[in-house]
């Protein structure tokens, strides 16, 4: 049977002497993998289509087991990102990160559009400052984890429900999901401490879109406090 999809290539791996299997998340059935037969030979023609950070047509045919890939056609190879090394390994971060927490074939239109969203912002930026590349790295992944049952709370306090403190005495804490006030943290010995302005960029993060974020002013010291928040929140999280 024949399918066509719009998909994001993600991922890929070598198999057999030519052959290359490749992950790709599509708008019409969620992550999916797909077999390439011969692209790694000298004259193929596909593999430049099917490399990941790129949105294809793809076709494929499946009876059993994993679909082959038909034809690919390019809908848009974020070349601007491509240009610039340091883009490109935020981007391939985020992508990884996706493929990490997303399971195969279950659809979702609004993972897809966030994930195209997401490339299309770092492609837009041509060669911006790297602060912002990954402040729209930042904001993806917690609307990604947000998007998969995993919300992080930043508007008022996750254990007693009351309002955060002012200055800096809240702490956030990744097994309780989210932003603590001043009296909850002094009893919770597993709390870290979390600037005013790291707060306001998580709720910055949850009402605007990745786009947006392009004209967003961080600094760089609240962008490391985040990118730690974020990596104990998805340790927690696998």
């Amino acid at each position: 049977m024949d399918y066509q999809y719009s998909a994001i290539i993600i991922g890929k791996r070598d198999v057999g002497e030519t052959d290359r299997i490749y992950t790709a998340f599509t708008q019409q059935s969620g992550k999916i993998k797909v077999l390439a037969k011969g692209v790694r030979k000298a004259q193929a023609k596909l593999a430049g289509a099917l490399e990941p950070l790129t949105l294809v047509d793809l076709a494929t045919a499946r009876a059993q087991g994993m679909g082959k890939v038909t034809g690919v056609v390019v809908e848009n190879n974020y070349n601007n990102l491509k240009q610039d090394l340091a883009t490109v390994a935020v981007a391939l971060r985020g992508v990884r990160l996706f493929d990490r927490l997303v399971d195969l074939e279950q659809p979702d239109e609004a993972l897809f559009q966030l994930l195209k969203e997401f490339l299309e912002t770092l492609d837009s930026l041509n060669g911006s400052a790297p602060v912002k590349s990954e402040v729209v790295s930042l904001a993806f992944t917690f609307k990604l984890l947000s998007s998969l049952g995993y919300h992080f709370e930043a508007t008022r306090c996750v254990q007693c429900a009351g309002p955060l403190s002012s200055g800096d005495r809240n702490g956030w804490s990744p097994e309780t999901g989210g932003v603590a006030c001043g009296a909850c943290v002094a009893k919770d010995t597993q709390a870290r401490s979390i600037s005013v302005n790291s707060i306001k960029q998580l709720r910055v993060f949850s009402q605007n879109s990745l786009n947006s974020l392009r004209r967003l002013g961080v600094d760089e010291r609240d962008t490391r406090e985040l990118g730690r928040i974020a990596v104990d929140f998805i340790a927690w999280v696998r």
